[in-house]
């Protein structure tokens, strides 16, 4: 019972600065999925006997 009410007289945690940023989370999304995308890419390509990084 002591150790309950010792957590629920804690303060809560302050809020992250980047929880709320938008811009941030957009770009490791799209970095995210460069990184896993590319390479399936230059892999294909070396396969079809392409230079690897001929994407068009």
């Amino acid at each position: 019972m002591e150790e309950q009410e010792r957590i629920e007289s804690q303060e809560p945690m302050e809020e992250h600065p980047y929880r709320n940023n938008k811009g941030l989370k957009i770009f490791i999304l799209v970095l995210t999925i460069a990184v896993f995308v590319i390479p399936v890419l230059v892999v294909l390509n070396m396969i079809k006997g392409r230079p690897p990084f001929v994407f068009f």
